[in-house]
């Protein structure tokens, strides 16, 4: 029996309804898989990773164990002072050296937390280099007493200062009194 076009599409329709409820159940029972990456992209990945964390930890032990690392910063070094061997008396010459300050500063000789002066009254100073080292040379003159006093170098560029004890002995023939 063929059925009239009325019936056709009430069958038709019921037909589509049965699909669209049979789809709908085969969804809702088929889990959904997540999209994942091919394995070759996984791999990669995990090797450039682990060479980035190799990378890394190679210059922080490397920058721990000392070696100098343009890219990195350093920890700056404590300005330091060394003068020449004694004995200190009125008219001798100390040799000062200094390291660690900073590079191409102004150093102010300081003596006893005074400025330091030569023979013409003049203030001493010097310049460091590229290494933030100097060298200066330092005259007793007469107006050191004999005693304890202290040598300072200070840093116009940083603040720092550092200093070193000498004790200046009175000179030869000169009489206690």
């Amino acid at each position: 029996m063929i059925p009239n076009s009325k019936e056709a599409r009430i069958q038709g329709g019921d037909a589509a309804k049965g699909n669209r409820r049979r789809s709908q159940r085969i969804t809702a029972q088929t889990p959904v898989k997540p999209i994942t990456a091919p394995r070759r992209v996984k791999l990669i990945s995990n090797l450039a990773l682990t060479a980035l964390l190799g990378v890394i930890l190679l210059t922080l032990s490397l920058w721990l164990g000392g070696i100098h690392l343009p890219f990195l910063p350093t920890v700056p070094d404590q300005p330091s002072l060394s003068i020449s061997d004694g004995p200190y008396r009125v008219g001798s010459i100390i040799q000062l050296r200094g390291a660690h300050f900073s590079r191409y500063a102004i150093i102010v000789l300081l003596r006893d937390e005074q400025p330091a002066t030569d023979s013409n009254g003049l203030r001493q100073s010097v310049d460091s280099d590229g290494q933030g080292a100097f060298t200066a040379t330092l005259t007793l003159t007469a107006d050191w007493s004999p005693g304890n006093h202290i040598l300072a170098a200070k840093d116009t560029s940083s603040g720092q200062q550092v200093s070193v004890a000498i004790s200046v002995e009175k000179a030869t023939g000169q009489r206690a009194g």
